[in-house]
C-alpha cells in the first residue's frame, strides 16, 4: 500500500511540474482537458486520487501533448520535454481497453454515416439547382440502400 501511495505522490508531483512548465493555473489545465470541475485536478495534485485512464487520454489528446514527454510523466524517466517522436504512436503508451475499441468502431461507423449524408445532401442540392421539381427538400422521401 505504501508503494502505491509513493507512486501516486510521484506522478502527482510530475503533473504539478507539467502545469508549472506550461505556466498555467490548475483551473486552466482543467478546462483545457475538458473537465467541468477543477476538483478533479486538485484531487490528483493533492494525492487524494490517482490520475485515471480518462485523465491520461484527455492529456495525451490535448494541445499539451506535444509539449510533454509521456514516458517521463508516467515513469519519471527522461525529461519533461523530451517528446516521443511524432512517428511513434502515442496510443502504444496507454493500454487498450475493450470499451475504447468499441467506441472507436462506433465513431468510425458514425463518420461513415455522416459522409453518406453529406453526399446525399450535395445530390439533393444539385437536383434543386437543376430544377428537378423538388421545391421543398424536407418533403422529399428517400430510400435507404442496404450496405453490407
Amino acid at each position: 500500500m505504501q508503494e502505491k501511495n509513493k507512486k501516486n505522490t510521484d506522478i502527482s508531483e510530475r503533473i504539478y511540474q507539467v502545469i508549472e512548465h506550461l505556466s498555467i493555473t490548475p483551473n486552466k489545465f482543467t478546462k483545457t482537458l475538458g473537465y467541468k470541475r477543477a476538483q478533479t485536478i486538485y484531487d490528483i495534485l493533492n494525492c487524494k486520487s490517482a490520475p485515471s485512464y480518462d485523465f491520461f487520454n484527455r492529456l495525451f489528446n490535448s494541445e499539451y501533448s506535444a509539449m510533454i514527454n509521456p514516458i517521463w510523466l508516467l515513469t519519471g524517466k527522461g525529461a519533461l520535454t523530451d517528446n516521443i517522436s511524432s512517428n511513434q504512436d502515442r496510443s502504444s503508451i496507454l493500454p487498450n481497453c475493450q470499451s475504447c475499441i468499441e467506441k472507436e468502431r462506433t465513431i468510425k461507423a458514425l463518420e461513415k454515416n455522416v459522409e453518406l449524408l453529406e453526399k446525399l445532401n450535395r445530390s439533393l442540392e444539385l437536383h434543386i439547382k437543376q430544377g428537378s421539381g423538388i421545391a421543398d427538400p424536407q418533403k422529399a422521401t428517400y430510400q435507404q440502400t442496404a450496405t453490407g
